[in-house]
């Protein structure tokens, strides 16, 4: 059948216009599609806000748990350590130290034992030297024959005796300093050399502490730390001292008579600042979810979770953990109440700091133990709606399965809406032309009935 390129000029219709109006009626399923899809991506965004405000309370209910080994008092304990003159010393401390203070004075420092030695002339022979420091045992230094200050010098550092070598040089002469690796009067350096084959020139490395010697000089004298603490002499062979006080760690810094005054303090403000953390995430969360939740009885219009299981269950489990966290012995801390945690009427909690601070001084452990178990149990709880197999991701993984399988039926229909629009325009394309060639008739029949009036009123 022949075919029109421009629909409706033969018969006057407006057949794209009638296309169109059709097309519109058909292609309603894919409107409902997209409305499901638009109403199933909203939930997704919804459930994303819901799963971000659990994450962030299930993140801070994690640092209320103390680290494997840890008890919660020391959890929620900070220790600090300063010395007034800071510049004779410093200190840090662990929660075993007590508090207290402690009188510094009569501050000597460690030193490294140091010797020098000038005059070199390179052997034609090689040798060996021989380097003990302290009691420890003799490394041997294998010397190249002709070797210079540096070779040695290098080889030295290379071999890991317990001395770093080095080359100054006074303008005139080069000196070949030894320095001990580690400070005490126990760690003085021994030297022997030995030539390799006949010859003695190796003997002019011979080193023998204390004191100079084989013109050798000590250019420093290996001797401890001292420090006395209380009034009590204490000494370390070197400047950082951690066996004086158990848990204290004292760093010497310069020699001084002193005195000066060391204070170990100790405080549990951070339980308060993470009792107020934990507070602030978990209505965070509240706030998240009656939002998502809501329902304006005014206007009529619900929120996008109202009514939904999942956002349901999620307020209804934490507001079972909210009242379910229990401490340790003392049968007065076992409830977020008991440390001054109150519910509001809008679901929210709220801090009296008076009372968090009365229960910190009658039982700072339980305080921390009870802390501990609320972290424990939100955590568990959190984690629970929001992993990988928990009703929040698997409410949002099955609604995406929901949202490709629109798609597929959107793509279907697609195809099937491309074939009707070709069916009705390949029939109004056919319509088009008989209604032409009927006018066409038409008009010549008219033309011939006009002919035959004519003939007849002429007769």
């Amino acid at each position: 059948m022949a075919t029109l390129s421009s629909p409706g000029v033969g018969s006057g219709l407006d057949i794209n216009s009638l296309i169109s109006q059709l097309m519109t009626v058909e292609q309603r399923p894919v409107l409902v599609l997209n409305q499901k899809e638009a109403s199933f991506q909203a939930k997704i965004s919804a459930l994303g806000s819901l799963k971000g405000a659990l994450s962030a309370l299930q993140t801070v209910s994690e640092t209320l748990v103390p680290p494997t080994g840890t008890t919660p008092a020391d959890k929620y304990t900070s220790t600090s350590a300063t010395v007034a003159d800071n510049t004779l010393a410093t200190a840090s401390a662990t929660n075993s130290v007590a508090a207290g203070n402690y009188s510094l004075s009569n501050i000597v420092l460690a030193h490294a034992h140091q010797i020098s030695k000038s005059g070199f002339v390179s052997s034609a022979e090689a040798g060996t030297l021989s380097i003990t420091v302290g009691t420890g045992s003799a490394v041997t230094v294998n010397i190249a024959a002709n070797a210079t200050l540096s070779d040695i010098s290098d080889s030295i550092n290379a071999s890991g005796a317990g001395v770093s070598a080095s080359i100054i040089n006074d303008g005139t002469n080069d000196f070949l300093i030894f320095t001990a690796k580690n400070s005490g009067d126990v760690n003085m350096i021994t030297v022997t050399g030995t030539n390799t084959g006949v010859g003695t020139e190796f003997d002019f490395f011979d080193y023998a502490p204390p004191g100079a010697n084989n013109s050798w000089v000590q250019q420093q004298d290996a001797t401890d730390a001292t420090v006395t603490i209380n009034g009590i002499p204490v000494t370390s062979q070197t400047n950082s001292i951690t066996t004086a006080i158990s848990g204290l760690s004292l760093n010497l810094l310069k020699e001084d008579v002193g005195p000066t005054t060391l204070t170990i303090s100790k405080s549990n403000g951070a339980i308060a600042n993470s009792l107020n953390a934990f507070i602030k995430a978990y209505n965070d969360a509240v706030v998240v979810m009656k939002n998502l939740g809501n329902y304006d009885a005014a206007t009529k219009k619900a929120s996008t979770l109202t009514g939904d299981a999942t956002l349901r269950s999620a307020q209804t489990q934490l507001r079972n953990t909210l009242f379910s966290a229990n401490g340790g012995s003392n049968p007065d801390l076992q409830l977020l109440s008991d440390l001054g945690v109150s519910v509001q009427t809008d679901g929210s909690l709220k801090l009296d700091s008076s009372k968090l601070t009365a229960a910190i001084t009658s039982d700072f452990a339980g305080v921390a133990t009870l802390v501990a178990s609320i972290g424990t149990k939100f955590k568990a709880t959190a984690s629970g709606l929001v992993s990988a197999g928990g009703p929040v991701s698997a409410r949002i993984d099955g609604i995406n399965i929901s949202v490709k399988e629109i798609g597929k039926r959107r793509d279907e229909w697609t195809l099937r809406l491309a074939k009707i629009e070709s069916n009705y325009r390949r029939q109004f394309t056919a319509l088009d032309v008989q209604l032409s060639k009927l006018q066409s008739t038409s008009a010549s029949l008219t033309q011939q009935l006009a002919g035959l009036a004519s003939l007849i009123n002429y007769k």
